[in-house]
């Protein structure tokens, strides 16, 4: 296991989340920018979860400027600019996002940039998805992208275990995903340890506000699905859309009271919009 794992995610609760939430950029995709920038021959990036991936990718450490808020590499070589533009150009359309998981990726956004009615592939595949959850190509698609990036990323590919959003539905897309996940990288699924205390409010159409009280009233928790223990363990946690990421993180904060050392999040998709559910709005 990666000597990574030997870290400590800092405990989530309603205020760590908000804390991180009204830190900006909130996500980046580098495919946009090179990421240099235009004065002392820099490369940053804005946060942790970028920071992490990049240096464990690319052998090169970066150092935090408090008065940029940003983590830079300064003086740059030829030859380490010929490592960071190789790195920009192998993350595609990966997204990183700021919240309070050790580490936190969507693979696309759901729609075109600035074309609210044009998805993306990714966001083709969800949205058929989600509304036919029982579309076995459409999952055994994105359940292949889901398991490339896994597979290729430092970090996700040492987890212990994986596990879905849960939902009280008897069949969602991101459980069919993380079920089929679990058979190719050939490690445990524990979405079944999840129980609902009491019915779950619908969030689809929830404001920012209440998407964490409605997963709170819900009264769920997490125990340990048979021989499995996961205390002291790590956790691929998947989910279709990030929005906001109060669903994800409050799942998460459900496996960290459980128990689990560390947390990354991979979303199918990101959303445009961090605030509602209109999710093209910018």
């Amino acid at each position: 296991m990666s000597d990574w794992w030997h870290g400590k995610m800092e405990t989530i609760t309603e205020d760590t989340v908000l804390a991180e939430f009204n830190k900006t950029p909130r996500r980046r995709c580098v495919r946009d920018t090179s990421g240099l920038s235009d004065y002392q021959n820099k490369f940053w990036v804005p946060f942790m979860c970028q920071k992490r991936i990049f240096e464990k990718q690319t052998g090169l450490f970066l150092e935090y400027e408090a008065h940029e808020k940003n983590y830079v590499k300064s003086e740059i070589s030829e030859k380490e600019l010929s490592i960071i533009e190789r790195w920009i150009q192998d993350q595609g359309s990966l997204i990183f996002l700021r919240n309070c998981l050790a580490l936190s990726i969507a693979l696309d956004f759901n729609f075109v940039e600035g074309k609210a009615s044009e998805y993306t592939s990714i966001g083709s595949l969800v949205h058929r998805g989600k509304n036919n959850p029982n579309n076995k190509d459409i999952v055994e698609q994105l359940s292949s992208l889901a398991t490339e990036k896994i597979n290729t990323l430092p970090f996700y590919k040492d987890v212990d275990f994986v596990c879905a959003i849960p939902s009280r539905k008897p069949v969602d897309l991101p459980g069919q995903v993380t079920a089929l996940v679990s058979e190719k990288i050939g490690k445990p699924n524990i979405t079944e340890g999840f129980i609902f205390g009491k019915e779950k409010e619908a969030v689809k159409n929830s404001k920012l506000g209440a998407k964490w009280d409605a997963w709170k009233k819900s009264e769920i928790s997490f125990k340990a699905v048979g021989a499995f223990d996961v205390k002291g363990k790590s956790v691929v946690l998947l989910d279709d859309v990030y929005q906001s990421g109060r669903t994800i993180q409050y799942v998460a904060m459900k496996l960290q009271e459980a128990g689990v050392r560390q947390i990354c999040g991979l979303s199918l998709v990101k959303t445009w919009g961090d605030k509602d559910n209109t999710s093209f709005k910018k």
